[in-house]
């Protein structure tokens, strides 16, 4: 067995989230100020490194089948995926590769000359493994496997821990969730009147959902949110995940937005903020200040976004009918779902309270009212990290079994149980058939090109594959902006 100590694996977490930071800073800005915040990156995890060893040491203890059993987990799920093509792929492959085709053989920063603007969004997932690229002198599949392996094992390794090294419960956080879209479909099928999204996309999706579709946001929100719980949370010690925080801004914005509000949550409810004006200011510089200074570059390139997202609350969209019926069934079944869990089904519910649960279920019901981008990642990203938190919480906790002096009444909540369980199964089963049947094996074993994986560089760059295989509207999202902040003062670019 190996006795782990806890502070390493988060002190390579955090090295995880950093390394990209450190291209984008170095790449994205002009020398002068590259060169501050590049040491404003490094002075902070310093810190953090110096903080993390000057607490107590925590050890968790792995025996060699928990090893075994967390690095082919996290093996197959990266497989499984879609990431290098070693099975399906979901539509959103398209801008996954093109995005890594992007930075791998185009110069720093992204600039599309078909429309002479340079890009924005948020590479960050992308950076390591197409510098790798870059250097080799082609895309390197290799790189982005195990970088996306390295990422999934330290967020496997994590959850396996806060769940009590149950190996069910660890399969639970992947499956459980998105029974509203599993009934819409369901329902559909039965009735024979099939199944369609409403221009409106509103959905509460499980975790393994979210891997097939965003890696590039599943593996920083699943990393952060295991820190947050971990510190905030069991060691009432947000303020030293906002470090951490920081750095996620640049591999995601959306769930960047719904982790602060987590973390400011956790900041309030717990009283942490009784502490904060007591720290002095050395801690308040190293831990607060120079975190959130070195941020503010990031946020200037955000903001020069020339791409208006579509917003809107649901109700100004039309047909007005089906995005009600989707955020009836599709969020707020799995909200009431998970509340009644959470009330009825948990025991030892002491290191989250009902007001902190039941407020973050509330916040997923106001978040899914209003519209925000193409694809309303506002909802489907945004909320990913607080469902992760309220997996953690129902987890971590021991199911109450009520014993009802009526048999019937002993079956009926085993039925009701079970009901919930197979529901949630449905989805992962779908993902694993239609996994099993378009994968390269497939393909070597009949010797037919039955899966043909998204190609890396069927485009010049990511504008022109959106443009092309979604919409123009969804491409100019990807635009910045000649006349903002950031193309005139902080562009490394020649202007």
């Amino acid at each position: 067995m190996i006795h782990l100590p806890l502070r390493v694996l988060k002190i390579l977490i955090v090295l995880y989230l950093l390394l990209p930071n450190l291209l984008f800073h170095a790449f994205w800005f002009r020398p002068e100020i590259s060169i501050a915040t590049l040491a404003g990156l490094i002075v902070s995890y310093f810190f953090y490194i110096r903080a993390s060893y000057e607490k107590k040491a925590e050890y968790v203890v792995l025996t060699y089948p928990d090893i075994l059993l967390i690095a082919t987990l996290s093996f197959f799920l990266v497989a499984l995926s879609g990431i290098t093509g070693f099975s399906y792929q979901t539509n959103d492959y398209v801008g996954h590769n093109s995005k890594f085709y992007d930075l791998s053989n185009n110069a720093w920063p992204v600039y599309f000359k078909g429309v002479d603007t340079f890009g924005c969004y948020y590479w960050g997932f992308y950076l390591i493994p197409a510098l790798v690229g870059k250097l080799t002198g082609q895309i390197s599949e290799v790189a982005i496997f195990l970088w996306t392996y390295w990422g999934i094992l330290m967020g496997v390794t994590m959850t396996y821990i806060l769940v009590k090294k149950d190996v069910l419960r660890l399969l639970l956080f992947f499956l459980i969730g998105g029974i509203g879209h599993t009934v819409k479909v369901l329902f559909g099928i039965i009735a024979g009147v099939g199944f369609t999204h409403p221009i409106v996309f509103i959905e509460v999706w499980n975790m393994l959902n979210q891997l097939l579709w965003a890696p590039n946001q599943f593996i920083p929100s699943m990393l952060l949110v295991a820190l947050i719980y971990s510190d905030g949370m069991l060691s009432r010690n947000i303020l030293s995940c906002f470090f951490p925080l920081s750095l996620v801004l640049i591999w995601s914005v959306f769930p960047s937005v719904t982790l602060s509000f987590i973390a400011l949550f956790v900041f309030f409810h717990f009283g942490e903020y009784k502490q904060f004006f007591k720290i002095g200011w050395g801690d308040f510089f190293k831990k607060i200040a120079i975190p959130g200074l070195v941020c503010l570059p990031i946020l200037c390139y955000f903001l020069s976004s020339s791409g208006t997202p579509i917003r809107g609350f649901i109700w100004t969209f039309d047909p007005i009918r089906p995005i009600i019926i989707d955020y009836i069934v599709c969020v707020s079944l799995d909200i009431m779902l998970l509340g009644i869990v959470w009330k009825y089904l948990i025991n030892n519910r002491k290191e989250v309270s009902d007001l902190y649960f039941f407020s973050l279920l509330a916040a997923i019901l106001i978040f899914g009212l209003f519209r925000f981008g193409f694809a309303n990642d506002w909802l489907i990203r945004g909320t990913m990290p607080i469902l992760m938190l309220l997996f953690y919480a129902i987890l971590r906790g021991n199911l109450r079994v009520k014993n009802f002096s009526d048999g019937s009444s002993n079956l009926k909540f085993w039925v009701l149980f079970s009901g919930i369980i197979l529901l949630c199964m449905v989805g992962p089963f779908s993902y694993f058939y239609r996994a099993a049947k378009s994968n390269i094996l497939v393909n070597k074993i009949t010797g037919k090109q039955i899966f043909i994986p998204y190609a890396y560089d069927k485009y010049p760059n990511i504008y022109e594959a959106i443009k092309e295989h979604h919409s123009l509207e969804e491409a100019s999202q990807y635009l910045g902006d000649k006349k903002s902040a950031y193309w005139k003062y902080l562009s490394r670019r020649d202007r």
